[in-house]
């Protein structure tokens, strides 16, 4: 029950989070326009949307999507990946980063969407002033055994510079010989 509480709070970190960037994102698109892509994920529309932090002066640290956008990646061909990294996408199903650029993945993220963020020092704080604090909140009249979570957090992006939206649609194809 302790682990799951756990679990809950961090979904719970993890909604706010992305809901402080779509906002930041949305307001700030006269500086970081939203990049769009009619030919699915692909390396120039990641390309793309980390210049948009890049133009900044700022460097580009994580791309946040989820799974099914994830899943473009794992396509790629050998036009698209050089052999060492085609070989870890089959074996292991993941690229942890591209162009020393983070890839995270995320089941809240909305399908085809990617956020691209600078590094953590550029773009904001995430303060915990009372940890995760778990207490029994047990009733032994009803036979009950319970807990009770707490976590006092805060977020704040001190950039808007460091966050980018981006939006695809359709799936990117590669014509190369498979011989």
């Amino acid at each position: 029950m302790q682990e799951k509480i756990r679990i809950h709070v961090q979904l719970e970190e993890d909604t706010q989070f992305l809901a402080l960037a779509l906002a930041t994102a949305a307001a700030n698109q006269t500086n970081n326009p939203y990049v769009t892509s009619t030919t699915g994920l692909n390396k120039d529309f990641l390309n793309e949307l980390a210049t948009t932090i890049q133009d900044h002066d700022l460097p580009c640290y994580a791309f946040l999507m989820d799974m099914k956008s994830y899943s473009h990646i794992r396509s790629w061909q050998r036009n698209d990946v050089d052999p060492v990294t085609q070989r870890e996408i089959m074996q292991t199903g993941l690229m942890a980063n591209i162009w020393g650029i983070d890839i995270i993945v995320s089941r809240l993220v909305p399908d085809n969407t990617v956020y691209a963020f600078s590094e953590p020092r550029f773009t904001g704080v995430f303060p915990v002033r009372t940890d995760l604090i778990l207490m029994p909140d047990d009733e032994p009249k009803r036979a009950l055994i319970a807990y009770v979570g707490y976590e006092e957090i805060g977020m704040l992006f001190v950039n808007a510079n460091s966050v980018a939206k981006g939006t695809f649609t359709g799936r990117a194809t590669c014509i190369c010989d498979d011989n």
